[in-house]
C-alpha cells in the first residue's frame, strides 16, 4: 500500500517552496559530488550546502542513496529534454551536449566514475545506469533512421550498431579525455568518427551533418 500510494500523496501535496527545497538539495548534492566523489561527501556537508539542518535535508531524502539517483536522474533528464524527437537535429543536439558537458570536468569525471562503479550489481545505481544504457540505445537507434539509409550500410551493420558505436566512443573518449585532456580532441574525434560513415547517410542529411562539422571546426 505504502510501495503504491504514498509517493503519489508527496508529490500532490509538495508545495512550490518544498520543490525549491529539494532542487537546492539536489544542486548542492551534484557539486560536492563532483568535487570530492561519492564516498567522501556525507549528508551533513550536503545539508550545509544547502542551508539546510541534516534534519531537514532527510525530510527530502531519507538516504543518500535517494540523493544519488535524483542527481543522476536530473543530469540525464536535463540533456534528453533537450533533444528534438529525430532526426539529423537530433544528432546534432546530441553533439552539442556532448560537446557543453566539457565545460564542467569535474560533473564528467563523478558521472564517469558512477558509471564504471555501478557495474556491480550491488551498487545503488546499478539499475539506473542498466535502464539508461538500454534507453539510450533505443532513443539513438530511431533518431539515426532518418540519418543513415539502411540500403547503404555494409554488411549486416544495423542502425542498432551504429547507436552503440556513438554511444561508446563518447563514452569511451571521454574517460581517455578525462585521464588526460591534453593528449586528445574528444569531439574532433567523433565528428571523424561520423565524416567515416557520410557515405552510408541520406544524401540531404551527409550535406547537413558535413556543415555542421566545417562550422564547428571554423569556430576552433
Amino acid at each position: 500500500m505504502a510501495d503504491g500510494t504514498e509517493p503519489r500523496v508527496v508529490r500532490r501535496r509538495r508545495s512550490p517552496k518544498g520543490e525549491q527545497r529539494r532542487d537546492d538539495i539536489i544542486a548542492a548534492a551534484a557539486e560536492l559530488f563532483a568535487e570530492g566523489g561519492l564516498d567522501s561527501v556525507g549528508l551533513t556537508d550536503i545539508a550545509a550546502r544547502a542551508g539546510l539542518t541534516r534534519a531537514g535535508l532527510l525530510h527530502h531524502f531519507p538516504s543518500k542513496n535517494d540523493l544519488l539517483l535524483a542527481v543522476l536522474e536530473r543530469r540525464d533528464g536535463g540533456g534528453s529534454a533537450e533533444l528534438p524527437a529525430s532526426g539529423v537535429d537530433a544528432l546534432l543536439g546530441y553533439l552539442e551536449v556532448l560537446r557543453g558537458n566539457e565545460a564542467d570536468p569535474s560533473e564528467m569525471q563523478f558521472f564517469a566514475m558512477m558509471s564504471t562503479q555501478s557495474i556491480a550489481t550491488s551498487h545503488p545505481a546499478h539499475e539506473h545506469f542498466r535502464e539508461r544504457q538500454a534507453q539510450m540505445t533505443a532513443i539513438m537507434s530511431t533518431m539515426l533512421a532518418d540519418v543513415f539509409d539502411e540500403a547503404r550500410l555494409q554488411g549486416d551493420t544495423e542502425l542498432t550498431d551504429i547507436a552503440r558505436w556513438l554511444i561508446a566512443l563518447a563514452e569511451g573518449l571521454r574517460d581517455q579525455w578525462l585521464r588526460s585532456p591534453d593528449s586528445l580532441d574528444r569531439m574532433e574525434s567523433i565528428y571523424r568518427f561520423l565524416e567515416s560513415m557520410a557515405p552510408t547517410m541520406h544524401d540531404e542529411a551527409r550535406e547537413r551533418v558535413e556543415a555542421y562539422l566545417r562550422a564547428q571546426r571554423a569556430q576552433r
